[in-house]
């Protein structure tokens, strides 16, 4: 059996297709005592470079953001802290927030990168 680390790693890194993630993950409960991991401005911006190369779909991309929003168990980079509790709920929910588009990644990618 896989531990909830490594599975989170996965999803951090989207190293697997999404949906293969989220089955592994719903094998676990909710709830969780500690942050096990932690997700960087980094991996965010290698999401969305891989989603400008044609690599991540939109649909892929948003349910990334999705399985990660609001997990107790994965806890954001401190330095950019806000900006990616704000670059997640962006691409969490298109029907809300408008689709991804050159112009929302350009903005995206320099709040994390400053």
């Amino acid at each position: 059996m896989i531990d909830r680390t490594t599975v989170l790693n996965s999803l951090i890194r989207l190293d697997r297709p999404i949906g293969e993630i989220r089955a592994e993950l719903s094998t676990f409960p909710w709830d969780s005592p500690s942050e096990l991991v932690t997700l960087t401005a980094e991996d965010i911006r290698s999401v969305l470079t891989r989603f400008t190369s044609g690599t991540l779909t939109a649909s892929e991309v948003s349910e990334w953001a999705d399985a990660i929003e609001l997990r107790e168990d994965i806890a954001f980079e401190a330095r950019y802290h806000e900006e990616i509790v704000d670059a997640i709920f962006f691409m969490a929910d298109p029907q809300l927030n408008g689709p991804l588009n050159q112009n929302e990644i350009s903005r995206l990618v320099a709040l994390l990168s400053k």
